[in-house]
């Protein structure tokens, strides 16, 4: 393992959270290394300071009124946001659809029927063929006439 690694563990190593074999890797690391001494040295000193701080009393009847507390704010946000709807959407000109039934229906109706025309549109004319003109054959194999002389 290399040392930046060894040192990331002194605060698992501090807290006696590492397996015997890492720990045992990490006492023989420290046995060679002043840099780690120091870490460790000072992570020590972190560590009894965070213990020496008092722990403010906690009051049970907060414990005991907490998740009323908590049940009757996710109430207010609830309300609160319903009223903040209701106000945004009070002055909309959207108005509900009465007849949406009857409109999924005609639609897929209208939409046949357009195309329908369309299609007559196309092929009828094709239908109604008359007849071709003629081409005279003769007329088609024949060279053009020669320039005028100068």
């Amino acid at each position: 393992m290399n040392h930046q690694k060894l040192q990331d563990l002194l605060g698992a190593y501090l807290d006696n959270e590492l397996e015997p074999k890492r720990k045992a890797l990490i006492e023989q690391h420290l046995q060679t290394c002043e840099v780690c001494q120091r870490e460790l040295a000072a992570l020590r000193k972190l560590d009894e300071f965070s213990r020496s701080i008092p722990q403010p009393q906690q009051d049970e009847r907060y414990w005991d009124g907490f998740s009323a507390r908590v049940q009757s704010g996710i109430t207010e946000k609830i309300h609160s946001i319903s009223k903040k709807e209701a106000k945004m959407f009070k002055d909309a000109f959207i108005k509900s659809e009465k007849n949406v039934g009857l409109k999924a229906l005609v639609f897929p109706l209208s939409l046949t029927v357009h195309a329908l025309v369309v299609m007559l549109m196309i092929v009828l004319p094709l239908l109604k063929t008359s007849d071709l003109p003629q081409v005279e054959v003769y007329s088609a194999f024949l060279a053009p006439p020669p320039p005028p002389p100068p």
